[in-house]
């Protein structure tokens, strides 16, 4: 019947999709995004609204071994990837490394750096990769 014919082409639907949905349930990073009311006047009529607070830098650290040698960090925001440059202090964006962790700093946040960050630790001696990432808020 029609209601069978429906439950399948929905089952064929959903089975198409699966591969492309990507639940990443990433932890919050922390610190968070700080914001700050900003006064904005529209057609004459002014109001306030919540904006990134492009001032305050964000450092997001990720724990990783004393002994790992990387080769290379793959970086991605929301899925896609992003260019992050090692120590370049006068990058938007850039990673730096002591004894125990990486560190990403993001000098002037704004809203499109809020999401999903990972990064993905390809180690010098060719040993297994590792995935850190969390959810800037």
């Amino acid at each position: 019947t029609l209601a069978v014919l429906l439950r399948m082409f929905a089952a064929l639907i959903f089975l198409c999709a699966l591969p492309f949905i990507h639940a990443a349930n990433l932890v919050p990073c922390s610190p968070m995004v700080l914001t700050k009311a900003d006064t904005f006047t529209k057609g004459g009529v002014s109001y306030e609204k919540q904006v990134v607070d492009t001032t305050v830098p964000i450092e997001i650290e990720f724990n990783v071994d004393p002994l790992l040698q990387i080769k290379k960090l793959k970086w991605t925001l929301n899925g896609g990837p992003i260019d992050v440059d090692e120590d370049e202090t006068k990058s938007a964006v850039y990673w730096k490394r002591d004894s125990h962790r990486l560190v990403l700093v993001i000098r002037h946040p704004k809203q499109t750096y809020i999401g999903d960050w990972e990064v993905r630790i390809i180690p010098e001696n060719d040993g297994p990769e590792e995935t850190r990432g969390c959810q800037l808020q």
